[in-house]
Parts: C-alpha cells; structure tokens; sequence
C-alpha cells in the first residue's frame, strides 16, 4: 500500500516525523530541576573574566547539532543547555560560574551520542583554561 503519491513527499514526511516521533520517546525536562536525571560528565576551571566568553564558545560549537541551545543568566553563573530535538529535554548543560568554576552535565535520559558537544566543551575549556 503506498501512502504518498511520490518519494519526495514521502521522504518530507520521515524527515519529519521521525524527528517528532523520538523526541517523544525520550522522558525529559525542559530545565535541569531534578539532579538525579544528570551526570557531572566533565568539570574545570577559566578565568573568572572569560565566563561570557566560554559560554558564547559553546553556543557557537553547539551551532548546527541536532536541537538548539541557550544561554540563561543565573545569579552567579551562566548556563548553556542543549536542547533535543524539538525542545523537549534538556540533553546536556554547562555551568558557567562567575568564580571560573565550570561543570558540565549530560541527561541520563539521552538517547543519542552525545560525542560531538562533549568535545566543542573540550575545545572550548581548553581556549579559556586558567
């Protein structure tokens, strides 16, 4: 049985509802409220002057991975998250605080590799290391 008159209109459709379909399957939540659902993954130490700049680092690394990322002021940090796809679960998050203290923390949620982001963090600390 064929659904749609032509593969390209078929092809439309996987491309997206495949997308919609997995972000479905994955129990997340939009902040990082509850610390059982994230492991500290990576940690380290900048000059406390360079935390907009790390952080602006890592939203430009994270440029063009599946989701999109943001960047919120805390009262004594910043905080980039990766969002899934769909913005539904918040896949990884760094904290950027004013001291020069970071961490870095990925979902125990996450379904997909998460390689990518854990290296431009890599890159990204090893730019502003203190």
């Amino acid at each position: 049985m064929k659904v749609f008159k032509n593969n390209k209109l078929q092809r439309l459709a996987s491309f997206v509802l495949v997308p919609i379909v997995l972000s479905a399957c994955v129990k997340g939540a939009t902040t990082r409220l509850d610390p059982q659902s994230y492991n500290l993954i990576q940690e380290g130490t900048i000059l406390p002057q360079s935390g907009l700049a790390f952080s602006v680092c890592l939203l430009d690394g994270f440029d063009g991975f599946r989701g999109f990322s943001r960047q919120t002021r805390r009262t004594n940090s910043y905080r980039v998250d990766l969002m899934g796809m769909g913005g539904s679960s918040v896949m990884l998050s760094a904290d950027i605080f004013d001291d020069g203290k970071i961490k870095f923390f990925e979902s125990t949620s996450s379904i997909l590799s998460t390689t990518e982001p854990q290296d431009v963090f890599k890159s990204c600390l090893s730019k502003y290391a203190k």
